[in-house]
């Protein structure tokens, strides 16, 4: 089984492809520029559509490999392992920032550079 998942993974490609393919028409979709010409939404729908792409293209083409083996292979459910692979990586917390380090002193043998000459 595990050749026969190898094999498939055009497939996983190909569904992962017609996701692309539907992201694409609504990025390409002129209805909202009817409603009103100078809007700046079909703006905001072509950048967020970018973005969407690019997450789904490097996401796609490596998890969609995984999901066809792990389903040829174990025999679970496609759709199962996308909404958890997804899951996963959004439901981690934003990492903690730390504190800067102070800086050290400065020597007392050096004359500090703010300290008035006389």
């Amino acid at each position: 089984m595990n050749l026969v998942g190898v094999l498939l993974w055009p497939l996983g490609w190909a569904l992962a492809a017609l996701v692309t393919q539907g992201i694409l028409d609504f990025m390409t979709d002129p209805s909202f520029e009817y409603i009103d010409p100078t809007s700046t939404l079909p703006d905001l729908q072509k950048t967020i559509g970018v973005a969407v792409v690019g997450f789904w293209i490097i996401f796609s083409t490596v998890a969609a490999p995984v999901i066809i083996q792990n389903v040829m292979a174990h025999g679970i459910q496609p759709g199962g392992a996308l909404l958890a692979a997804a899951s996963a990586v959004f439901s981690r917390p934003p990492p903690r920032l730390r504190a800067l380090p102070r800086p050290l002193p400065a020597p007392a043998f050096l004359p500090s550079p703010l300290a008035r000459r006389a």
